[in-house]
């Protein structure tokens, strides 16, 4: 009888990470932006399993939050784009990565990787920016080449050139209160 308990025990504690695996993999849509949810729904699960009185349950969750802690504790180890994802979600944007850090993590590890959120996706902005212009420099060279079509290749150029203008606009407004 033993055994079945140590059984059931076990099917207790796959359970979290069998639903995480069924939303990730079992779906026919891009799962990237509920990343973070399961990455909490794990841990808290794994939490309540830590003070769990049941000794071969408690066992296995604290081995089970010591891997956690390796892959998710230490910023090294995550891949931040999951983070950046849930920021492009116009749902949830940067307040809700931050309050899903508060939720995992003491208040300075959680500014410091927000903080580290907001990094990546200013630096993954600038390389599509500099990949942008490239190709804009490479369109333009070919267009000078073409001297009796005049075609308006430079669109995003312009586009660009606007939003800066109104981000000027704006910064403005709102140093003058406006």
């Amino acid at each position: 009888m033993e055994d079945w308990e140590n059984a059931r025990t076990l099917v207790k504690f796959l359970k979290i990470f069998y639903m995480v695996t069924l939303r990730f993999y079992g779906s026919l849509h891009v799962t990237s932006n509920s990343f973070i949810n399961e990455l909490i729904y794990m841990h808290t699960n794994l939490l309540q399993l830590c003070k769990n009185k049941d000794s071969i349950l408690n066992g296995m969750a604290m081995n089970m939050m010591l891997k956690f802690e390796k892959y998710w504790g230490c910023e090294v180890n995550q891949n931040f784009l999951f983070y950046v994802a849930n920021v492009l979600d116009p749902r949830l944007k940067v307040k809700y990565v931050k309050f899903c850090f508060d939720d995992l993590y003491d208040h300075d590890k959680a500014q410091l990787l927000t903080n580290k959120v907001k990094n990546t996706l200013v630096s993954l902005y600038e390389f599509y920016l500099k990949i942008d212009e490239v190709v804009d420099n490479n369109r333009h060279k070919q267009d000078s080449a073409i001297d009796d079509v005049e075609v308006d290749v430079n669109t995003l150029a312009r586009f660009k050139r606007h939003l800066q203008e109104e981000d000027s606009v704006e910064i403005k407004m709102r140093v003058k209160g406006i």
